[in-house]
């Protein structure tokens, strides 16, 4: 505002710059960790400029009483967290069996749910899932390109996998695969019942976007889902009609609730990033493994139960 030159910034400029971001910033104030990432990004320019020019440009996000500073407004410059809750085994069965009408549309809705709970999909992940099939003599059968698929084997339980081409951590050469199991216990919900009495009874297109939402008595919009929020707060409130919270959940809190879960019941941490798709920081070693679907599906299927595995 004063019409001057902030880069380079000197240490006072850096420090005042610091304390206007968390005290008196309009129209609001920042968090501190979003003055921490901003004063990097400055930092980063600093040294960048110093080592392309060669002149003696002290870097003041470096220097001792800017770090201090840096340190005290972390510790007491915290603004709420604003983050949705994980919803609880209980609730979320109730959700399941009481929070959704027996219409297209809360079919649909349910089927999403699972998606993003059992699955632990982001919502940009499930919206954009596709499915290939056909149905013969009333079973499902399908392509064996198709991004969705019930996978059975011999003597074995079926169960769902989903291959996600568009989410977080996923790039062309780095797919997510998900899997889920036909049931999980304690929701007491049948997983691949579910998504095959949807396909049979609905019909979404095939080679189209397995969510998307019905239109009319058998038709379906051509654009991926994107009303996760306002169904699954309509699915809580109508199982939960006395609960005052739902402002404390979100899109989000499907998936956090099986991570959740999973961690309660003793599951490591490596597991539960390889189910759920979460960055981990790995070592050299980790990148030559990954977490058999087979144990995630256990994991998964039996959650509420303390038999997972210790962390680590």
């Amino acid at each position: 505002r004063s019409g001057r030159d902030v880069l380079p910034s000197t240490e006072l400029t850096a420090a005042n710059y610091m304390v206007y971001s968390v005290t008196c910033r309009e129209p609001d104030t920042l968090d501190s960790s979003t003055v921490q990432n901003y004063a990097a990004g400055q930092s980063l320019w600093h040294d960048m400029v110093r080592e392309q020019t060669g002149l003696p440009l002290v870097n003041p996000y470096k220097t001792r009483r800017v770090r201090r500073l840096m340190k005290h407004l972390t510790e007491h410059y915290k603004k709420p967290s604003k983050a949705k809750k994980p919803w609880s085994i209980s609730q979320l069965r109730a959700m399941y069996h009481r929070g959704f009408k027996p219409t297209r549309a809360g079919r649909h809705q349910a089927l999403v749910l699972m998606f993003s709970n059992v699955g632990m999909m982001r919502r940009n992940a499930s919206r954009r899932l596709r499915v290939k099939y056909r149905v013969v003599n009333g079973k499902v059968r399908y392509s064996r390109s198709s991004p969705v698929r019930v996978i059975r084997v011999p003597r074995r339980r079926p169960y769902i996998h989903a291959i996600i081409s568009a989410d977080k951590n996923v790039t062309s050469k780095k797919r997510r695969d998900v899997y889920m199991p036909d049931r999980v216990r304690r929701l007491r919900i049948r997983c691949v019942d579910m998504l095959e009495e949807y396909i049979l009874r609905e019909r979404p297109p095939s080679g189209g976007y397995l969510l998307a939402a019905p239109l009319g008595r058998s038709g379906f919009r051509v654009n991926p889902y994107t009303n996760h929020h306002a169904a699954f707060k309509a699915a809580y409130a109508r199982s939960h009609p006395a609960a005052t919270d739902a402002s404390n959940f979100g899109s989000g809190s499907a998936r956090k609730a099986m991570a959740q879960w999973l961690w309660a019941a003793g599951w490591a941490k490596r597991v539960i990033a390889d189910a759920g798709g979460w960055f981990s920081k790995k070592s050299a070693v980790d990148l030559y493994f990954k977490t058999e679907p087979a144990r995630i599906m256990h994991a998964i299927r039996n959650v509420g139960r303390t038999r997972g595995m210790n962390r680590r």
